[in-house]
């Protein structure tokens, strides 16, 4: 089987583009946790602007807690992150869904986590104004800025509807308008739609591939299927566990526009294969 061409973090940072800035940086980045676990050793990873990446491996190899530290909710125990050049990362609230306050001109972040943890006394409107009301923005330009993203995840016409009304892949839809409000340069997705069944998570891994078409945003994805991988990304990153570090970085060569004929071409199948012979690989090579 030919395998795909795997590139380490130095010959990917070495081949960069030097016009195309980079997003996110994290070099020999170690955790270790007070009872002694070492989530992640050394890890090195580039996310240049623009790009959709997604974080592949096994339970346990640290993808969540890249992907926390990367929001700026955990701290490493040893290397170093920067977001945009800057050692400093946008201020990320704890809260689902919450955003970045970063510098003007896309230098901040939303993250949206594994559940969609929305406010039951708050309508699908006041769910996804939130972040903007904390930033104290009038409510006539915050009704303006949710009307539009309400439109652009498919949820303008349930404005008005209370949480327990929606079905689990309309809370998502909120919990990622609520991202989006803010305009964030970098969107960060643990696991989003893990929970969801197929159908629905399909039609949402297109809602989200569409929306990064449409916005000069930087993605990062965690997730667990290789299927997904491969649909939503312009890389797939492969962690092995125990601890946590990137095994195989691979480029994947797709449409721009990619739909259900895609999922069943030649070349989706293909990355597929060869994702799952490395995630395999990265399994067994866990200490």
């Amino acid at each position: 089987m030919d395998m795909p061409r795997v590139d380490t973090p130095e010959s990917r940072e070495a081949e960069a583009a030097p016009e195309v800035e980079t997003a996110l940086l994290a070099q020999r980045v170690e955790k270790v946790y007070p009872n002694g676990t070492r989530a992640l050793a050394e890890l090195r990873l580039q996310v240049r602007q623009g790009e959709f990446v997604s974080l592949l491996g096994p339970s346990g190899c640290g993808k969540s807690t890249l992907l926390r530290m990367f929001a700026g909710l955990e701290t490493p125990s040893a290397g170093n992150l920067a977001w945009w050049g800057s050692t400093r990362p946008p201020h990320v609230d704890a809260r689902q869904g919450a955003d970045g306050d970063g510098a003007a001109g896309g230098r901040s972040l939303s993250m949206v986590f594994q559940e969609a943890t929305l406010m039951p006394w708050a309508r699908v409107r006041g769910n996804a104004r939130l972040p903007l009301d904390l930033r104290r923005v009038a409510r006539a330009s915050a009704d303006a800025r949710v009307d539009e993203v309400l439109r652009l995840v498919g949820l303008d016409k349930f404005a008005r509807a209370w949480p327990r009304e929606l079905s689990g892949g309309m809370r998502m839809r909120v919990s990622l308008a609520r991202a989006l409000v803010t305009d964030p340069g970098l969107l960060l997705l643990d696991e989003p739609f893990g929970a969801l069944d197929e159908f629905t998570r399909h039609r949402l891994d297109s809602e989200v591939r569409r929306l990064w078409g449409l916005r000069d945003m930087t993605v990062v994805f965690v997730t667990h299927s290789i299927s997904e991988a491969v649909f939503l990304s312009t890389r797939v990153v492969v962690m092995a566990a125990r601890p946590g570090r990137v095994v195989a970085d691979v480029p994947i060569e797709g449409p721009a526009q990619r739909d259900d004929e895609w999922r069943n071409s030649p070349e989706f199948l293909r990355h597929c294969r060869d994702l799952s012979a490395l995630l395999h690989a990265a399994a067994d090579s866990g200490a």
